[in-house]
């Protein structure tokens, strides 16, 4: 995320319109506009004055920015390059099926000698290959799971704001 982040931020910033010296803000403002799309029901509480959801976030920093004198072009562009990874990652795939943008297996190296298997890292390798220890995996005869779990931190991506 932060390699095509910074990427698709220089090639923004090659724009005349959209020039600046200085990209971290930028930067800061992608990841604030994805966090606030994968988290968008999360309440936040702005000096303590403001209490919102997640969702507006990116929108009232941009407004406390204009407010405190701040240039506007820094924080367009990033949420600008926050919805276009966005887009790649979730929405388009969600509505095609077809993926054009994912993490490369060589950015997660498994940690200290591990086997990547089935989207899990095994520290050895008769657990990787015979699954001895190995989590369980859910029959198919368990109850579909809800759409809404609650008691988690995080419930997947792109659920509606609505909820």
């Amino acid at each position: 995320m932060m390699i095509f982040g910074a990427l698709s931020l220089l090639v923004l910033s090659a724009i005349p319109i959209f020039r600046t010296p200085f990209l971290g803000v930028s930067l800061v403002f992608m990841l604030l506009y994805v966090w606030s799309r994968e988290f968008p029901n999360a309440q936040i509480n702005i000096y303590g004055l403001v209490t919102l959801k997640a969702f507006y976030l990116p929108w009232a920093m941009l407004a406390l920015d204009v407010i405190f004198g701040s240039e506007l072009i820094p924080d367009l562009l990033g949420i600008i390059a926050g919805h276009l990874y966005y887009f790649l990652t979730v929405l388009h795939p969600l509505a095609t099926g077809k993926v054009f943008l994912k993490t490369p297996m060589w950015q997660f190296p498994c940690v200290g000698g591990c086997i990547f298997l089935d989207g899990r890292c095994y520290r050895n390798k008769l657990v990787a290959r015979y699954r001895i220890g190995a989590p369980s995996r859910p029959s198919s005869q368990s109850a579909a799971p809800s759409d809404r779990p609650t008691g988690v931190a995080f419930s997947g991506r792109s659920y509606r704001l609505s909820g």
